[in-house]
C-alpha cells in the first residue's frame, strides 16, 4: 500500500514528483486526467486518496482548480490516514494561495499545524506562506509562515533532544 513506513514529508515528496512527472512530455490534458481518474477507482480507500490526491495536484496544474478542490475534499473524507491528509491540504492550501484566497490558504494552513508533527512539512509550508504572503501583502498568510517555521524549529529540537 502506498505511504506504508514512510513519513509525510517523503509521501508529500513523492506526491509532488508524481505531479511534474504526470505533466512533464507531450501528454495532453484529457490524457492527464484520464490517467489519474483510473488510479482513483481502486478499491482500496488509502489508494484511492491518495490518487484523488495526485489528482488535484494534476488538476490544479493545469489551472483546473475548483475540480481539483473537489477531488482533495473527496480524497480528505475517503482516507483514514493522517499522511494522505495533510497532503491533500496542503495541496488545498497552495491552490487557495495560487486563486488569491489567503485567508482560506491560511485557515487551512492552522488545520495542517494542527494534524502534523512534521518538521519538514511544516517548514515547507511556512516557506510558501511567507512567499505568498510578501507576494500578496497578505498579514494572515505572513503569521501563519512564522508559526509553521517556529512549530518546525520546536518539532526538530524536541526530535533531537
Amino acid at each position: 500500500m502506498a505511504g506504508e513506513g514512510k513519513s509525510a514529508s517523503e509521501l508529500f515528496e513523492e506526491l509532488q514528483a508524481s505531479v511534474r512527472a504526470a505533466t512533464e512530455g507531450d501528454r495532453s490534458e484529457s490524457a492527464l486526467v484520464e490517467r489519474a481518474l483510473d488510479a482513483a477507482l481502486t478499491d482500496d480507500l488509502e489508494e484511492r486518496a491518495w490518487a484523488l490526491v495526485t489528482l488535484g495536484g494534476v488538476l490544479s496544474v493545469l489551472g483546473h482548480f475548483d475540480q481539483a478542490l473537489d477531488a482533495l475534499r473527496t480524497a480528505i473524507r475517503t482516507t483514514r490516514s493522517n499522511e494522505s491528509r495533510v497532503a491533500a491540504l496542503i495541496t488545498a492550501a497552495a491552490i487557495r494561495c495560487d486563486q488569491g484566497e489567503f485567508e482560506d490558504a491560511a485557515r487551512i494552513g492552522v488545520v495542517i499545524e494542527n494534524n502534523t508533527g512534521d518538521a519538514h512539512l511544516l517548514r515547507l509550508l511556512g516557506q510558501v506562506f511567507l512567499r505568498t504572503a510578501d507576494l500578496a501583502g497578505s498579514e494572515a498568510l505572513q503569521a501563519q509562515g512564522r508559526r509553521c517555521l517556529e512549530r518546525a524549529a520546536l518539532e526538530e529540537a524536541f526530535a533531537n533532544a
